[in-house]
């Protein structure tokens, strides 16, 4: 779905200079810094994946999934994949210097550009049913 979005861009004259410098299939970005991230939920669609990697020298940063009952170290490099609209999550303050990066899609953009929307994942529907 990304890369047909992108693709699609490369099609329009005003954004063909900005995809000379994008790096990702992710239409949108979002750079947190030394940030305690309250629980919540994000406004993606609900079967689409954001992705989020924290790195930095710090110590004690937790990610916590209440809703499953999931609670673990948030160590530098650590990378997670999750329907941030289906699960609450959250991470707590860190001691040190801590930035996280999440990568996800932006429902408007797909629209848009006429995207086909990407639905459930397989192997997600594999383990459910």
């Amino acid at each position: 779905m990304g890369r047909s979005a992108i693709e699609k861009m490369g099609e329009q004259e005003p954004l063909i200079a900005i995809l000379g410098i994008w790096i990702s299939v992710f239409n949108a970005v979002q750079i947190l810094s030394n940030r305690e991230t309250p629980r919540h939920r994000d406004r993606s669609f609900p079967p689409w994946y954001d992705i989020l990697t924290t790195v930095g020298p710090y110590h004690s940063a937790m990610f916590e999934l209440p809703g499953i009952g999931l609670r673990f170290p948030y160590h530098s490099g650590t990378i997670i994949c999750l329907c941030g609209r289906i699960l609450r999550h959250g991470v707590s303050e860190a001691d040190g210097d801590r930035v996280c990066l999440a990568y996800y899609m932006r429902e408007n953009v797909q629209r848009r550009l006429g995207s086909t929307f990407a639905g459930w994942s397989k192997r997600f529907l594999d383990m459910v049913e």
